[in-house]
């Protein structure tokens, strides 16, 4: 099998067909314009992505690889309220664009049979969307939709994605109509998968882990290390996710994470907080409130990124959260990837 990844960012794609397929899979070529996400994908999997813009790509090239799946993650802002949902007019579309026209009009011999497609909650309303399915259908492909997020599969993270899944070689068992809501049928898509330690989980029936078994531990340096500032607790005490160790789920982190505390992600608190009685105030006491920023690997963690990922020593504490927060989750992309090709 050998997979053609656009789009890669850091490599989430790469990391779930590793965990979906092992050695049977080659990812044979990957490309991404940002130069740090390069160089993270370049330092985890020993080669460095183009960095040229899919725009400017001639379509022999892709068609060189002999990629049988096309797995791409492109960007999201058209679909998004901050980036007005200008959709297929969106500059940033166009890439996209481009590449499915461009699959119609390949020769049936270098079309992959496989395509995946990521992107935010949204896109499945989108013209962009119509214009993919409509694509793939004229290209006979059998195609199945889904919204998944990460605590289907046990992991306390709410990041809800849309996803697309195409095949050319046999159609889905459960029709293309509908959008699942649910986990695909794969062993992947046990939380046993993805809980850490899963077989010490006292409550066999346990739906999502708590945050516990994600985070660092609690040390006074990663409190002071990643401490929130009181005066953006000030700022914006109201509209502060606060979560402890002992929760089930946390917001989605978003590329400005550590840069903003208001809407960009939770932070972890020392003890429960009720907001409408809390004066805001923090200290380093016993039984004062401490708040803190999730450190970088417990939100790779909470991607469910493997625990060897490494970042190379020339990013920023905050370009590695940049490049999180425009990440995938591995819980959700390997069983969709397990199912997809498993003929």
């Amino acid at each position: 099998m050998r997979v053609l990844e656009m789009y890669c960012g850091v490599g989430v794609m790469h990391a779930a067909l590793r965990r979906a397929r092992g050695d049977e899979a080659e990812v044979c070529g990957a490309y991404d314009v940002n130069p740090n996400a390069c160089d993270a994908y370049a330092m985890n999997y020993g080669t460095r992505p183009s960095q040229k813009s899919l725009v400017s790509v001639a379509m022999e090239t892709l068609v060189k690889t002999k990629a049988e799946a096309w797995a791409m993650s492109p960007p999201c802002q058209p679909f998004t309220r901050a980036g007005l949902k200008l959709d297929v007019d969106d500059g940033r579309a166009e890439s996209f664009m481009r590449l499915v026209d461009e699959m119609v009009k390949m020769d049936a011999s270098a079309r992959p049979k496989y395509v995946f497609v990521e992107n935010v909650v949204g896109f499945e309303t989108s013209r962009m969307r119509d214009a993919l399915r409509d694509a793939l259908s004229a290209s006979a492909f059998h195609a199945q939709e889904f919204i998944l997020t990460p605590t289907m599969f046990g992991v306390p993270y709410s990041r809800p994605r849309y996803f697309m899944l195409a095949r050319s070689t046999r159609a889905f068992e459960d029709g293309v109509d509908e959008i699942r809501r649910s986990p695909p049928p794969s062993k992947l898509s046990h939380r046993r998968e993805w809980i850490p330690d899963f077989d010490d989980v006292r409550d066999a029936d346990v739906v999502v882990a708590p945050l516990s078994r994600f985070l660092d531990r609690a040390t006074d340096d990663i409190w002071r290390a990643n401490a929130v500032k009181q005066d953006d607790v000030d700022r914006a005490k109201g509209s502060i996710d606060i979560v402890t160790a002992e929760d089930t789920t946390c917001n989605c982190f978003t590329k400005s994470y550590y840069k903003y505390v208001k809407g960009t992600g939770s932070v972890v608190a020392n003890q429960s907080v009720d907001k409408a009685t809390w004066d805001g105030r923090m200290g380093d006491g016993a039984s004062d409130v401490r708040l803190r920023y999730f450190t970088v690997d417990e939100v790779a963690r909470l991607h469910s990124l493997p625990n060897d990922f490494a970042w190379p020593s020339n990013l920023t504490t905050r370009q590695k959260y940049t490049l999180l927060g425009n990440s995938m989750s591995v819980a959700c992309v390997a069983p969709l990837l397990d199912y997809l090709f498993a003929d």
